[in-house]
């Protein structure tokens, strides 16, 4: 497993993202209704493992520092997120402070990803019986046919999202990603950024 620095670790990690979603995408085009979220899942855990940063799947037994595990208990069970990155002590249980949580979705609609951005918050200011470093929240795949529309409304809570981020004084890292249907490309933006940025939301003109 490599030793990377906090700036290499966001970089690394937003790459692996998109291409995540990329082959995800390609992969929901040939599968279609039978694409689940359990295939996102596994395409984003290899992505992650790829870069070393945030430990390799399959864990190799006592010889790593991180662990990347599926469907991590959070406070007693009130969440499981999708992936984590996870510090043991000792005796084997999870240390609390830990570097990367992932929530994801397929065909996610509005609330379902405003939900998976507040557990974000809860991942990043340590609400639970754990802390994260960075927390992601991303999707692929739009839940109705007016994408447009649909776009408008990610705008709107991402927006939300981000101005929480700035009353806040830590806990700041978090990236939300998604694969844009109209610029046939995947897009990722770290809500605590100060310059502005919107989803492409306009006709793609190769």
């Amino acid at each position: 497993m490599k030793t990377c620095t906090p700036p290499e670790q966001k970089t690394k990690l937003q790459s692996a993202i998109k291409s995540a979603l990329k082959v995800a995408n390609e992969e929901m085009d040939v599968l279609g209704s039978y694409y689940k979220e359990e295939n996102l899942r596994y395409i984003v855990m290899s992505k992650i493992s790829s870069i070393e940063c945030f430990g390799v799947f399959p864990n190799i037994n006592g010889k790593q520092e991180r662990k990347l595990c599926f469907q991590t208990e959070y406070n007693g069970g009130d969440y499981n997120p999708d992936i984590v990155s996870l510090c043991f002590t000792k005796d084997g249980s999870p240390k609390k402070n830990n570097p990367l949580v992932i929530e994801l979705k397929t065909n996610a609609s509005k609330t379902e990803l405003k939900n998976d951005l507040d557990k974000a918050h809860h991942y990043l200011k340590k609400v639970g019986d754990m802390k994260f470093g960075i927390a992601v929240v991303l999707t692929i795949g739009v839940p109705n046919k007016n994408t447009e529309k649909y776009i408008n409304e990610l705008n709107e809570v991402l927006r939300e999202h981000r101005n929480k981020l700035k009353r806040r004084s830590e806990g700041k890292n978090l990236l939300f990603a998604w694969y844009n249907p109209l610029s046939k490309k995947p897009e990722c933006f770290w809500l605590d950024q100060k310059a502005p940025f919107s989803l492409y939301n306009k006709k793609y003109k190769s």
